[in-house]
């Protein structure tokens, strides 16, 4: 009898130690699940290459000389702050573990066909991370997400969203600007006009006519006055103020329709061009071309090595007239009608 209750004794004690480490290791999983950790680990500047799936369409970007470029577009300028936001999305956001269930894959848009898979890759091409971005949290549009690492069973929720980096288009997150927004330039302060123009302009410079006052304590800063005076059939006149900063605004908003092969403007001199000054010393030159068969006007900028086509009523505005700039402008302006201040870039 005494053999049995021993027996039993023994028994019970395993019991309650296997419980015991049983929960302790259901705790520890519940900690390793809980606990926030880095989704990549890996050096931003280790990533010179990434390409993006999703619905059987693929697009690959490139950094070049420091800049985001698609070559598979005749080289377009890719939109620096919807790269920064998809690049920091993966490698600087924190994630937890939710699940290694391939039952959820489903539910978490985490099925290859339902998808958005980015691959990110060195300066030599080689596949670095691969990974796997889900639906939204708690919905389509909201800024965390589920993902998975390729060949990988688990599931995360990332405090991130980097299909909102996308943004629509196709391919996605190109830039539309003429003067593309990746390129460092200060403000327009100097612009030259060259070449064959209905307008009388050759130039307009921004001068400063006021000098800043000292700061008071309590008082915000104050800046410098300026004005524009423009050289209209060599002669100088000052402009309204108002209609010049319209037409510097415009050229800084200024969208393209369509990028074209660079063969498809003519490699000679050009008959127009504008050859924009910032207060940094760079100077983008806008060669501006004929007229494409369907009634658009053909740009080309130099620098960026890129060929585009604007609207035929965004191309007249190019070289403005005298009465643009020695009056005011009607508001809203020809510029703000043709290239809206707070339109959708997609």
């Amino acid at each position: 009898m005494s053999r049995l209750l021993a027996a039993l004794l023994a028994a019970l004690i395993l019991l309650v130690v296997a419980e015991d480490r049983l929960k302790q290791h259901r705790r520890a999983e519940r900690r390793v699940a809980g606990a926030l950790r880095p989704f990549v680990q890996l050096p931003a500047e280790q990533v010179e290459q990434f390409e993006i799936r999703l619905s059987g369409r693929s697009w690959t970007y490139v950094r070049r000389d420091g800049l985001w470029r698609y070559p598979a577009l005749f080289d377009a300028f890719a939109r620096v702050d919807r790269v920064d936001r998809l690049l920091n999305g993966l490698l600087s956001s924190q994630c937890t573990a939710v699940s290694s269930e391939p039952g959820d894959l489903a539910g978490a848009g985490l099925v290859p066909t339902q998808a958005l898979t980015i691959g990110l890759r060195d300066k030599r091409g080689m596949l670095l991370q691969e990974m796997r971005i889900g639906r939204g949290i708690p919905a389509p549009g909201s800024g965390e997400s589920y993902v998975q690492r390729v060949g990988n069973d688990t599931i995360f929720h990332l405090h991130a969203n980097p299909r909102l980096a996308l943004a629509g288009g196709a391919p996605p997150m190109i830039d539309p600007h003429v003067l593309p927004q990746g390129l460092e330039r200060g403000q327009i302060v100097d612009i030259r006009f060259v070449g064959k123009s209905d307008s009388p302009l050759k130039s307009l410079r921004r001068v400063e006519t006021t000098p800043g006052r000292p700061d008071l304590p309590g008082m915000p800063p104050q800046g410098p006055t300026y004005e524009w005076i423009g050289t209209f059939a060599g002669e100088e006149k000052s402009c309204v103020s108002g209609s010049a900063f319209e037409y510097v605004g415009f050229l800084g908003r200024l969208r393209y329709q369509n990028l074209h092969s660079p063969d498809v403007f003519n490699s000679g001199e050009t008959e127009r061009a504008l050859y924009l000054h910032d207060d940094q010393g760079r100077i983008d030159t806008l060669d501006v071309g004929e007229a494409t068969v369907d009634g658009n006007v053909l740009l080309r900028h130099r620098a960026a090595g890129l060929v585009m086509s604007l609207m035929a009523e965004k191309g007249a505005l190019l070289f403005p007239t005298a009465n643009a700039l020695l009056d005011s402008l009607p508001r809203p302006s020809p510029y703000e009608l043709a290239e809206p201040r707070n339109a959708s870039l997609f």
